[in-house]
């Protein structure tokens, strides 16, 4: 397009920031606005988290509706310890699915504390928590369902901020 040199581009800049339309109310919405360009790219595109997700079906063939066991596992991929802040009983609470048809069962108690666990890097903290599948109705008599899960919110301490982050997929064979 234009072959500008870098002096000319300079001057071509200078001159539009210092013309007389532009007041200094509007210089400064200008840089504010670039600063802000600046700053929602770098949230827009996060570093990868030092936390993955892991869960395998305790069976792969359910009955639709049934609840069956799933186990996960939070792993440190990082190189430094993360600490995670784990309710006692409300831990399946937080976790979501990636597909409709499937649900985390969640759990209830009398007292739901919170502990922390410091993981160090390669180490992961595992725990089993209850799903089911609801297939929508009239669908046929036997469906693969393949989904994920995932964490939703960043409550678990220093191990993520951003949300959510993924498990591997699986698949479970559903029979009505």
């Amino acid at each position: 397009m234009y072959n500008l040199r870098a002096a000319e581009l300079d001057y071509q800049l200078r001159f539009v920031l210092n013309a007389g339309a532009l007041t200094d109310m509007t210089k400064r919405i200008v840089l504010l606005s670039a600063l802000l360009l600046c700053c929602a790219g770098l949230t827009a595109f996060p570093q990868d988290s030092p936390t993955q997700l892991e869960i395998k079906l305790a069976q792969t063939a359910v009955k639709n509706n049934e609840e069956f066991s799933v186990s996960t596992a939070i792993r440190n991929t990082g190189s430094e310890e993360q600490v995670l802040e784990i309710w006692a009983c409300g831990y399946p609470n937080r976790w979501k699915a990636d597909n409709l048809s499937v649900h985390v069962v969640s759990e209830g108690c009398l007292k739901n504390t919170p502990f922390k666990v410091q993981l160090k890097p390669g180490r992961a903290y595992e725990r089993k928590m209850q799903i089911r599948v609801e297939l929508a109705p009239g669908s046929s008599q036997h469906e693969s369902v393949t989904f994920r899960l995932g964490i939703e919110g960043g409550d678990y301490g220093t191990a993520w901020k951003v949300s959510p982050i993924w498990s591997n997929a699986v698949t479970v064979n559903v029979t009505r």
